[in-house]
Parts: structure tokens; C-alpha cells; sequence
């Protein structure tokens, strides 16, 4: 909350190159959304973030730019749907309604999920499956990282994506 209203952060951090010494650096792009602003994405936070129109990513040349309008948030929605991703994947479709009914059933319950690194790419795809599952009411309320490594302090995160044999 920020003044007594409800806002939701979407990050998306990325490898952008190694500077001068070698050391690899990240891009951040971070989305804040008003409660007016999440309803008209009702799709949920996955369908936002698989827009990259909105998010830079690390083909962007950083350097000064001016940016004279706000972003739009595209008007989204999510249907129930069977999880083809997570059938082609683990091989069985209710995967991702299980994830989903965890969430429904015990929103405060953490879950990881481990992936190989070749797997990257299709986490976010995962994870919106599950949450087209969920009704509109619990979409904006499901935390997660795709790319889960440690958690600030006071910050929560639901779901939890793992590479295999990481801390």
C-alpha cells in the first residue's frame, strides 16, 4: 500500500552485458499499477509481463532517453484453459490446476518449483497458466519469482521458481 491505496509491482530484470572489468550486469524494469489499473489487466500480473512491449529487455541500448507519455496497460483476460505448457512439460496438464488449487486453498502456503536452466523460458507461461485458473478476485494477489534466489525483508512470495540444486 502507498497512501492508503493498493499498488502492484511488476519487475522484470534481465542479463544486459558485462562491463568494462567482465562482471555481468542486469537491466530492472519495474511497472507500478493502481487497483484501476490491475482491473483492466484482469488477465492477472503474468499477462502483463508476457506483453514485453512493456518491459525493456537486454537488447536495449542504455543510454538517456525521454519517454514523453505513460505506458498503457493493455486490456487483458485469461479464460480457464487447459495448461499445455505444463503438459508438454512435466506431461500431465493438472499440474497447473494443482498449483493453482494450493493457491485457493492455502494463499499463504509457499511452493517451489524446480526447473532445469534450459527451462527458463517457459516459466512465466507456467505460472500464467496456473493463474488463468484462478478467479479474477485471486489473480492480482498471487506473489512469485520466476527466478527465485532470497526474499527482502517484510516481502512475500507464494510461488517460487528454483533452478535445480540452487540454494
Amino acid at each position: 500500500e502507498a497512501n492508503g491505496e493498493l499498488q502492484h509491482i511488476l519487475s522484470r530484470t534481465c542479463f544486459n552485458g558485462v562491463d568494462h572489468t567482465q562482471r555481468s550486469n542486469k537491466l530492472a524494469s519495474h511497472l507500478v499499477l493502481s487497483k484501476v489499473e490491475a482491473d483492466i489487466a484482469s488477465g492477472g500480473p503474468t499477462s502483463l509481463l508476457l506483453h514485453e512491449e512493456l518491459f525493456k529487455n537486454a537488447k536495449w541500448e542504455i543510454k538517456a532517453e525521454y519517454f514523453p507519455t505513460q505506458k498503457t496497460i493493455p486490456q487483458t483476460t485469461s479464460s480457464y484453459a487447459k495448461c499445455t505448457t505444463w503438459e508438454k512439460t512435466m506431461g500431465d496438464a493438472g499440474w497447473g490446476g494443482y498449483l493453482a488449487q494450493l493457491y485457493a486453498d492455502s494463499p499463504n502456503k509457499n511452493v517451489y518449483i524446480a526447473y532445469r536452466p534450459e527451462q527458463n523460458d517457459i516459466m512465466l507461461s507456467l505460472l500464467h497458466e496456473a493463474i488463468s485458473l484462478l478467479p479474477d478476485t485471486l489473480r492480482w494477489q498471487v506473489t512469485f519469482n520466476t527466478y527465485f534466489v532470497n526474499l527482502p525483508a517484510g516481502m512475500s512470495c507464494s510461488w517460487r521458481c528454483c533452478p535445480v540444486d540452487s540454494d
